[in-house]
């Protein structure tokens, strides 16, 4: 029996109660006292599973990190790329629209000179000289 155990034990004697009692209730106080221990210990060995298993997460974590970053700098260097892209097709768009427009000026130009003509003749045709 461990110290706390014998001194249940006295504890119970100097109470009043009998032999027997007190060292049953002595024995059992050490099986608590021992689970107790045995509970500790695994919970200790737990507690150092769990912290290794932590640290192996923790690294895959890194890890992850890792491969999203390069990644992402993969997609950002195809974004750069798509940018380019679309910035030479928006140019060859804006040279296209400048050519229409300069086709609408000259076709304006054009209907004003055949609207002018037109109205001359109707004019010379109603128009006495």
């Amino acid at each position: 029996m461990s110290t706390m155990v014998v001194e249940l034990y006295e504890a119970l004697k100097d109470a009043g109660a009998s032999d027997e009692k007190a060292k049953a209730a002595a024995v059992a106080m050490a099986n608590f006292d021992s689970r107790f221990n045995h509970i500790d210990a695994t919970l200790a060995q737990l507690d150092k599973k769990l912290e290794g298993e932590m640290a192996k997460v923790g690294l895959e974590i890194a890890k992850l990190d890792k491969k999203i970053e390069g990644e992402m700098a993969k997609v950002g260097l195809e974004i750069a790329k798509l940018d380019k892209k679309i910035e030479g097709e928006i140019g060859k768009l804006d040279t296209r629209l400048s050519v229409v427009e300069a086709e609408i000026r000259l076709t304006r130009w054009f209907t004003g000179v055949i609207l002018g003509g037109m109205i001359a003749l109707v004019l010379k045709a109603f128009w006495p000289h």
